[in-house]
Order: structure tokens, then C-alpha cells, then sequence
């Protein structure tokens, strides 16, 4: 097993990480619930792995989907809040791809859009709320109501966002 010390930052080292659990996804479930008691200082670096397993076989992660996004609407560091959107937008993009070994339900979906629109419309980091407007982008092929929800989200918050902010979004709006 793999502990939390042994992640840090470096690409390489948490593809190693996922990798890992990848071939040991019983190990996943370890993870879950790090992140769900969060008594560990660097609990959010299981959030690190789980992106980069997400990134490299979503399969490996569809079984514990639903548990991913009951504890990203519990979530509120920066620091697990960012890997959980990537997480979500990696899902939504291999869904509409037809990537997944099965589709993700309705429910899940609008479980998903819920709270990257949550992300979009609380104080977050760019790089969360840039994740949830691709992710929210395509759930609109989906859901009809999203799209005229996020054009309307991205306009009003366009001139407080940071460059970053701005240039996602104007992609974003260039699309609706």
C-alpha cells in the first residue's frame, strides 16, 4: 500500500500512485475513506491519486462514482476541490466520448451538474470552476436547461474573473 507521504506534486510520482491503484483498485476504497474522515493532514492528496486514476482508467473508478460525488458536495478545500472537478470533467467528456465501460445514469449526471454549478457559483479556485464549465458545457447536450444557465453564470461573473477565468469562459461562450 501506498501512503499519503509518498504523494506529492510531481506528475510522474502520481501516476505511479494511480497506476497503482489501478492494478490494486480494492485499495480505491482505503482513499474513499481518507477523504471522507479528512482526519489526516494531507488527506486531500487521496483526491491527487483518484484524479490521475480518473485520467488513466475511468473503468477503475466508475464503481465508486456515487461515492465520489457524495464527498465532493461535502468538500471545501482548494486543495480536493480541484481534483474532484477534474475527476467530474474527465467522467462527463469519456461519457459523451462513449469511453466508459458503461454510460453514466441521469442521476449521476445531474448530480454532477449540481455541484460543478455549485463550484461555478461559490468561491472557488479558476482551475474549479474551469473544469465545471466544460463539464457543465457538455452536460448541456443533455440537460436543456444548463446551457442558458451557464451563459448567464459566465456573463454576469465575467468581469470579477481572473485571465484565466475569462479566457475559459469566452471559449465557453464563443460554443453557446
Amino acid at each position: 500500500m501506498i501512503t499519503l507521504a509518498n504523494i506529492n506534486h510531481s506528475k510522474d510520482n502520481r501516476e505511479q500512485i494511480a497506476t497503482y491503484l489501478i492494478n490494486h483498485p480494492k485499495d480505491i476504497n482505503l482513499y474513499l475513506a481518507i477523504l471522507k474522515a479528512k482526519t489526516v493532514n494531507d488527506y486531500f492528496k487521496a483526491a491527487w491519486a483518484l484524479e490521475f486514476v480518473s485520467r488513466i482508467s475511468c473503468t477503475t473508478l466508475l464503481p465508486y462514482l456515487d461515492q465520489l460525488i457524495s464527498l465532493a458536495k461535502e468538500e471545501t478545500a482548494d486543495q480536493a476541490i480541484r481534483p474532484f472537478a477534474k475527476i467530474f470533467e474527465t467522467f462527463v467528456l469519456k461519457h459523451y466520448k462513449k469511453e466508459l465501460t458503461q454510460p453514466l445514469t441521469n442521476s449521476q449526471l445531474e448530480a454532477i451538474s449540481e455541484q460543478c454549478f455549485d463550484w461555478l457559483i461559490t468561491k472557488q479556485k479558476v482551475a474549479a470552476k474551469a473544469y465545471s464549465m466544460t463539464t457543465l458545457y457538455k452536460l448541456g447536450s443533455t440537460f436543456s436547461w444548463i446551457h442558458p444557465e451557464l451563459k448567464v453564470n459566465l456573463e454576469a461573473n465575467f468581469n470579477e474573473g481572473s485571465a484565466a477565468f475569462k479566457a475559459r469562459a469566452r471559449h465557453i461562450l464563443k460554443k453557446l
